[in-house]
């Protein structure tokens, strides 16, 4: 398939250029993007099954972290899925609001569990 003829197409992103000259490198890039985000779930989910008592408590929380990190208008899916013509600004608005909960998640479990020595 000859995806040079996507390149500078009128009204496109020059990462969505870069990504279609270089689609094996954008492939490996976004199979380490993937790996990193698949991380920060499991260690948040990790974390709150650490510093929350019960566990349907735990995958109600997740779902309602994960849910709204899907479905707005800065998604983390956008930062999951290749050749696609948004702005880098559109990842990194994702990126953040997705550190946020893991964050706060991690503290909660170091603080319960760490912190507190309740293990």
């Amino acid at each position: 398939m000859n995806l040079d003829a996507y390149v500078g197409m009128p009204g496109q992103t020059q990462w969505f250029n870069f990504s279609m000259a270089h689609p094996v490198g954008i492939y490996l890039f976004y199979i380490v993007i993937n790996g990193v985000i698949t991380g920060l779930l499991c260690c948040m989910g990790t974390s709150l099954s650490m510093a929350l008592p019960s566990y349907p408590l735990v995958y109600a929380i997740c779902f309602m972290v994960w849910y709204p990190q899907i479905s707005n208008g800065s998604s983390i899916l956008l930062a999951m899925q290749p050749f696609l013509n948004y702005p880098v600004t559109t990842f990194l608005t994702g990126y953040v609001i997705l550190l946020i909960p893991v964050i706060l998640a991690m503290i909660a479990g170091y603080i319960r569990r760490v912190k507190c020595d309740t293990l």
